[in-house]
């Protein structure tokens, strides 16, 4: 994968601007209805401790992953990744 070093953060936020306004919407409305005891939400511990771990193991592997690739690419002359 190749990222520029440098990017922008607001045209980041521009690309993603929907899904955030989305989840901010219906988060605000669980919340609000929630606090109105309109609705019981509720979300079990396991499901949340069963992804967090997927995600730091999957994080974990792609950042080791990437840090022997540009140890090895130091060490060696360039090359072309063809499939």
């Amino acid at each position: 994968m190749i990222v520029k070093r440098n990017f922008d953060v607001r045209k980041v936020f521009w690309n993603i601007r929907y899904e955030v306004f989305s989840s901010l919407f219906v988060s605000v409305v669980i919340y609000t209805l929630h606090i109105f005891q309109v609705l019981e939400a509720s979300l079990p511990f396991s499901i949340v401790s069963i992804l967090g771990s997927a995600l730091a193991i999957f994080i974990a592997f792609r950042n080791q992953i990437i840090c022997i690739f540009c140890q090895a690419k130091k060490y060696t002359k360039p090359c072309r990744l063809e499939y």
